[in-house]
């Protein structure tokens, strides 16, 4: 997934704050239980993994590549024009 050094510090926020408030995130990490998600050892390679991420926007993609999946990273593109939109109009 590609982000501009503009939209760095928001992507970092944005994963953070996905690992903050989803026990679940990233969503290709859980196991399902009894029909049900759970998290798993998985989770904490992935909260590993990006505690340890540079924030260099290489190394950011490589993590998004890794542990996102495609309904993730399209949430994530979708905050970003989002974010972009609300930046125009303030700068209006």
């Amino acid at each position: 997934m590609k982000f501009s050094k503009a939209q760095k510090a928001f992507v970092i926020e944005w994963i953070d704050h996905q690992f903050d408030t989803n026990s679940l995130f990233p969503c290709n990490c859980s196991s399902i239980v009894d029909g049900e998600p759970h998290v798993c050892p998985e989770h904490l390679k992935a909260y590993k993994a990006w505690s340890r991420t540079p924030h260099k926007r290489n190394h950011i993609r490589e993590w998004i590549d890794e542990w996102l999946d495609k309904e993730e990273i399209e949430v994530l593109q979708a905050a970003l024009r989002e974010n972009q939109g609300e930046e125009a109009v303030v700068a209006d």
